[in-house]
């Protein structure tokens, strides 16, 4: 499988299950090196400060980002820890699950999107851009109502109205979009169920 980043401090024995999780969800290897190096990054300033993992549910992730900054080229936004939050909840690592309830505007949504896709998941700054340009279509099209709120029959409603107008090409990337979309809002807490979206 490679090389194993080493670990120090309170996050090193999740590392193995962390990256084994994320192989399981389909990250690319690039992704995934960088998900472990912010995990040992993280690890070891932990480790520093005197916080142990539980440091993780306050989702109080500023002063840390501010030290990452000065010393990484890369996964500067809290929502980086996305992945590793949501598979130690899973776990019951964590005493609660860090949440996004307070969804904020569309466009600070679109934005967490768009970090998500490209640091992530890896992908290219096209394929990026053209996944946040068919969410926000998904999301400036809903008929109201908090994100919380979202059901598994709007999003099939959504597809099968879609699909009426597009090729087979373009249908597989609106799922794609809608996919990934879906997913980000499940693990930045702002849905609490991952929804599923259909082949039609």
């Amino acid at each position: 499988m490679g090389h194993t980043t080493a670990v120090d401090g309170p996050l090193a024995p999740h590392v193995a299950g962390f990256r084994s999780w994320l192989e399981g969800r389909g990250y690319s290897h690039n992704a995934l090196t960088r998900q472990v190096s912010l995990v040992s990054h993280l690890s070891g300033w932990l480790a520093e400060q005197g916080f142990d993992k539980a440091w993780l549910a306050s989702g109080e992730f500023s002063t840390y980002f501010t030290v990452r900054r000065e010393h990484r080229a890369e996964l500067f936004s809290p929502q980086a820890l996305v992945p590793l939050v949501d598979y130690l909840h899973a776990l019951g690592e964590l005493p609660a699950r860090v949440s996004s309830s307070q969804e904020g505007s569309a466009e600070d949504r679109l934005a967490g999107f768009a970090t998500y896709l490209r640091s992530e998941r890896s992908l290219s700054g096209f394929t990026a851009d053209r996944y946040g340009f068919l969410a926000e279509r998904f999301l400036n099209g809903r008929a109201g109502g908090p994100l919380a709120e979202l059901e598994a029959r709007e999003v099939h409603r959504f597809v099968l109205d879609a699909f009426e107008n597009l090729s087979v090409p373009a249908a597989k990337q609106l799922v794609s979009s809608l996919r990934a979309l879906l997913r980000f809002l499940y693990v930045s807490g702002v849905v609490n169920r991952d929804l599923e979206v259909p082949w039609v």
